[in-house]
């Protein structure tokens, strides 16, 4: 269980770094899913399948999604604009900003405990969903339809007139 969770984190962690320094735009958001599914794989560690389940489908399927659909709709051929005359400055920035998190970490009196957490299934989360929490539900499917027609709205040819 503990080689998976290190070999997941490496994978997230150079998969964000890929997001950064990619040139490609369309590769940043390629690494930006493979990110989204460590994150996934992360739930699935953790026990929480549902979270995990909602993690592929709203981040994955919906988000990146929508990102390379604007990637490709804009027709952009411009490349990132990471100018390698900074590395330096950005290693140093970096280097003072983890040496912060690392001091201020070493330096706090907060322990944690481990407390109970409920258990719920994925069968309870869909009967609450929908018999306590329908008509919510309902509402939030009714915007994401108006929110699609509207973006079908946008996204079409105009007509010349005249």
């Amino acid at each position: 269980m503990l080689e998976a969770f290190f070999l997941i984190a490496l994978i997230a962690v150079c998969s964000a770094a890929m997001v950064v320094i990619s040139k490609e735009i369309v590769h940043s958001a390629l690494f930006l899913a493979l990110l989204f599914t460590m994150i996934a794989a992360f739930y699935i560690l953790l026990g929480a399948e549902f979270l995990a389940i909602i993690q592929v489908l709203v981040y994955i399927g919906g988000v990146i999604t929508m990102i390379l659909f604007t990637i490709m709709l804009t027709k952009s051929k411009a490349k990132s604009s990471i100018v390698n005359n900074t590395l330096i400055l950005q290693i140093f920035v970096f280097s003072v900003f983890m040496a912060l998190i690392i001091t201020a970490l070493s330096a706090s009196k907060v322990t944690f405990s481990a407390g109970t957490v409920p258990v719920y299934s994925l069968e309870e989360i869909g009967k609450v969903m929908l018999t306590t929490y329908v008509l919510p539900f309902e509402l939030i499917s009714l915007v994401l339809l108006v929110a699609m027609v509207a973006a079908i709205f946008i996204a079409r040819p105009q007509k010349e007139v005249g």
